[in-house]
């Protein structure tokens, strides 16, 4: 026989209000198996779950298709989990499966994980939510993406690894880290780049890359040991990227009037990109190699895709033009 039922369950253990409801007579069933941890426990199982009011974990509310509640109440295992989290902020979130310590007062989402957040989206294949350090981690398969109006765009950022505190709007990225600015307008180009580490201080839009740092641009990549892309720089005035340490930056230069393109090659210990004035400057003794010339000087500045260069050093200034 088909029925509905109403549980209330596990209130003096650690207040959970629990809704369970199924159309089937099997939706409550208690029996031994093991935890996570691999000992032996009390397992109660209930299909088509609704819980939430979790104090450890401030406000939670979670659907499940399955829930199996084992560890002495310690772990609730949830089959299809979809729900939110509640503290200063609202955090929705949806999964195959979760698993809440409640011991070890965290939550987490395996495969498929998904969170989402105000202008901001996270997925993973593990997602771990602690409650007593607001903190969320990620790996395998990470992919941020954030939009906003001081980014006027949609920045990606993937990695094997990511970890932010939920009250600041900070990352910390690390393993094969993979990212792009899209711009909202489309003569606003955009900016990609790799690196092994990426810290991202999110209100001021700042991007600090570390080691085997690579930014691309249309025509150029160029490459470092470190970098900072300014993400919220669109003034002429402001740098919008800066690389540090054994520079290397490699450019094809479109010719006018059908003439056949070339590779021009820099190398220096600091460069800085002003994206509005695609200009690009090489500073601690640049070196610029182009068809088959060598320049050098205490200062380079190369404009995007032109073949005009500028050179300073200690006795002079001028301009060097292709004829």
């Amino acid at each position: 026989m088909h029925k509905t039922k109403v549980i209330l369950s596990y209130l003096s253990l650690f207040s959970i209000l629990v809704f369970a409801y199924s159309y089937s007579n099997e939706s409550a069933i208690s029996k031994k198996g093991k935890s996570t941890s691999g000992n032996i426990t009390e397992q109660s199982f209930f299909k088509k779950i609704i819980f939430f009011n979790i104090k450890t974990l401030k406000t939670i509310k979670i659907k499940g298709s399955e829930l199996l509640i084992q560890d002495n109440g310690n772990e609730l295992m949830f089959l299809k989990p979809d729900g939110f989290l509640k503290d200063d902020k609202k955090i929705f979130f949806n999964a195959d499966t979760g698993v809440f310590h409640k011991d070890k007062n965290n939550f987490n989402l395996k495969t498929n994980a998904i969170l989402k957040m105000k202008n901001s989206i996270l997925k993973s294949n593990i997602i771990n939510y602690l409650s007593d350090k607001n903190l969320i981690t990620a790996k395998n398969k990470v992919n941020f993406t954030r939009k906003g109006p001081l980014l006027d765009g949609t920045l990606n950022i993937k990695a094997d690894y990511l970890k932010s505190y939920i009250d600041s709007e900070d990352l910390y990225l690390s393993g094969r880290v993979r990212g792009s600015l899209k711009r909202k307008r489309l003569y606003q180009e955009g900016i990609s780049f790799n690196s092994s580490q990426l810290k991202y201080i999110g209100k001021k839009g700042i991007g600090i890359l570390t080691n085997n740092v690579i930014l691309k641009r249309a025509t150029w990549t160029a490459s470092a040991r470190n970098g900072k892309i300014f993400l919220n720089n669109h003034s002429k005035r402001l740098k919008y990227y800066q690389l540090n340490d054994d520079v290397k930056l490699v450019e094809k230069v479109n010719k006018k009037n059908g003439e056949e393109s070339f590779e021009r090659r820099a190398f220096s210990e600091r460069l800085t990109g002003f994206v509005m004035d695609q200009k690009i400057v090489l500073f601690g003794e640049p070196k610029l190699y182009q068809q088959g010339d060598l320049i050098k000087g205490t200062k380079i500045t190369l404009r995007e895709d032109k073949q005009l260069i500028e050179v300073d050093n200690t006795n002079s200034d001028f301009d060097l033009r292709q004829q």
